[in-house]
């Protein structure tokens, strides 16, 4: 039996093409195939063995070409400002721009669309990534309409709303995937990036800016959605100590015009 592992030669040291197992195997159901005699029971159970072997190869062909895809993967650098956060973010557009030439490279290809199932309030974005191999994976994100600002205030129509949700939630599966690492701009310019992005406010502050939610009386799940959509954190603690300042500046402001309100 030929794995794919081995490389075959002709004369002369010509490389032949490996077949695989699941091809070997096809083989040999094609050649029993033509006899007569042969129980056509025993070939439906081989021919179901060919594809149980066939999908294997796919996948571990597909864990090997992303693992491969990962490691080439840029950082990307979050360029563009949100004016109403006052934060910086990376579009999906130089997510795709910098990251498509190295996942086609590997053989995959992408399929982001509206899929169906969202939560009332969310989008659902769903994204089928399939590898010339042959194998496909299908992954979801669930976003909610971004027509509202932290402080619940409407500042989009429901159409924009719907548009910049599926942004969001198309950037987090395509980050999800390929475990991209979205870096701020200029964090490289002294060299000691690593050290910068591991540095994380530190518990007092963490705590000031819990007590800051509370006091102000602000929904504490809008502003982890903010949060989460403009700095990339899940909680308060892993905040970078670089987004201190605009984190306790977001949160006045927004008590600020609650107060007006």
């Amino acid at each position: 039996m030929i794995h794919k592992s081995e490389l075959v030669t002709r004369e002369e040291g010509m490389p032949v093409q490996a077949v695989s197992q699941a091809d070997s195997f096809l083989a040999t159901i094609q050649q029993a195939a033509s006899d007569a005699s042969v129980d056509m029971d025993k070939m439906e159970r081989l021919y179901g063995m060919y594809k149980d072997v066939k999908a294997n190869e796919a996948r571990m062909a597909y864990n090997t070409a992303m693992a491969a895809c990962q490691e080439e993967m840029p950082r990307i650098e979050r360029t563009h400002k949100n004016k109403q956060t006052d934060s910086l973010y990376a579009k999906i557009d130089d997510i795709i721009r910098q990251c498509k030439p190295i996942w086609t490279k590997h053989g995959f290809s992408v399929s982001v669309y509206p899929a169906d199932g969202a939560p009332d309030g969310f989008v659902r974005a769903g994204c089928d990534v399939s590898h010339a191999g042959g194998d496909t994976r299908t992954f979801f994100y669930d976003n909610p309409i971004d027509d509202k600002g932290i402080a619940g205030k409407v500042n989009k129509t429901q159409t924009h709303g719907r548009a910049s949700g599926f942004a969001y939630a198309e950037r987090y599966l395509i980050s999800m995937v390929f475990c991209l690492e979205i870096g701020f701009s200029g964090q490289d310019d002294d060299g000691n990036s690593a050290e910068k992005e591991i540095k994380r406010i530190t518990d007092e502050q963490a705590l000031e800016i819990d007590a800051m939610i509370t006091d102000n009386d602000l929904d504490r799940e809008k502003f982890m959605r903010w949060v989460k959509q403009a700095i990339w954190v899940d909680a308060i603690e892993d905040i970078p100590a670089d987004w201190y300042a605009a984190t306790v500046k977001t949160i006045a402001e927004v008590a600020k015009a609650r107060a007006k309100a």
